[in-house]
């Protein structure tokens, strides 16, 4: 029994993702940078957070568009949101240094520091 409970302590849900002068709530989905909130759309939102539950990791355009929640969109729908993020995120949207595109398979979100546990 006891090992059950120092498991379940070990797995412990990080709230607040940070990347660069950014945080992501990850209940709340609100975005911050230098702690004023940036304003996402509710797509945006979805998008976001799987890239952060799939942090360092390539995730396809088309498991981004089945996804999102909200509704289907198309992976080339999923192409502008991400061009719109990357706007919102990137000091220079053409030389990205967090929301990268893996040529042939699709985008990964580059967190720095400790690695996120499974949402």
């Amino acid at each position: 029994m006891e090992d059950r409970k120092a498991h379940k302590k070990r797995k412990v849900l990080i709230k607040n993702i940070p990347f660069g002068s950014f945080v992501f709530n990850i209940e709340t989905g609100h975005l911050h940078q230098d702690g004023e909130i940036v304003s996402l759309t509710l797509r945006e939102r979805d998008i976001l957070k799987i890239l952060i539950a799939n942090a360092n990791k390539c995730v396809s355009r088309s498991d981004l568009a089945h996804a999102s929640g909200r509704s289907l969109i198309s992976e080339r729908s999923i192409d502008v949101e991400i061009a719109r993020l990357r706007r919102k995120l990137e000091k220079d949207p053409k030389t990205p240094q967090y929301l990268k595109t893996i040529r042939g398979h699709g985008y990964q979100l580059t967190i720095d520091g400790q690695p996120i546990n499974k949402l």
